[in-house]
């Protein structure tokens, strides 16, 4: 393994705690227990209103591009919205995937 490797669910930890203000592109390598990938993300634009079963938030979007061998899979990317709060809440994940595209929700927050 490459150091600074991490899981996928490592990797959106990590884009969480992320300061998006001042940084505006990150890359790491991401083992998802068969391969391993670089993955890119940055933050897409100024942040933008999100409604979800949990509220209404400001979020961050961040687009993440996945790598394999130094070539983009043009069937696989993600947008993560990141509140704006201290916490930086993930409350939506959009996915296209090979087989199928997803979007993950917040239901509730405490």
């Amino acid at each position: 393994m490459l150091p600074g490797t991490r899981d996928p669910l490592g990797m959106m930890q990590y884009l969480r705690n992320l300061d998006w203000a001042k940084t505006p592109e990150v890359r790491s390598p991401v083992y998802d227990g068969h391969k391993l990938y670089d993955v890119r993300a940055r933050r897409a634009g100024p942040s933008v209103s999100v409604t979800v079963p949990a509220g209404n938030y400001t979020a961050a979007k961040i687009a993440i591009r996945v790598f394999d061998n130094g070539v983009e899979m043009k069937d696989a990317s993600f947008l993560l919205y990141l509140a704006n709060n201290a916490a930086r809440t993930p409350v939506l994940l959009e996915a296209t995937m090979p087989f199928a595209t997803a979007r993950v929700e917040l239901l509730k927050a405490n």
